[in-house]
């Protein structure tokens, strides 16, 4: 999940393939934390359903009116993974 974020925040990989890795690694985890799996889930599902309304519009990018939400969703699930990857010292 940190690379597919490290790769969309440098250019790498495009929104979609952001989704679909976090999706595909979302359904591999293990982790039985059902709060953090529901918190990860929602902010996920905001950014897909703000991918999915832009092209249901036949937009190629994300509208400028869901950027905001979905600029928090994505700092949430930053947040989110950070906290699940936390080493202890």
């Amino acid at each position: 999940m940190e690379a597919a974020v490290r790769s969309f925040d440098a250019g790498q990989i495009t929104f979609r393939a952001l989704l679909d890795r976090l999706e595909s690694c979302f359904d591999n985890l293990s982790d039985e934390d059902l709060p953090w799996k529901e918190a990860f889930q929602r902010e996920w599902g905001r950014m897909e359903d703000a991918y999915a309304y832009a092209s249901f519009k036949g937009q190629k990018t994300l509208l400028e009116t869901d950027m905001p939400a979905v600029e928090s969703a994505l700092a949430e699930v930053g947040r989110l993974i950070a906290e699940k990857t936390r080493r202890p010292t």
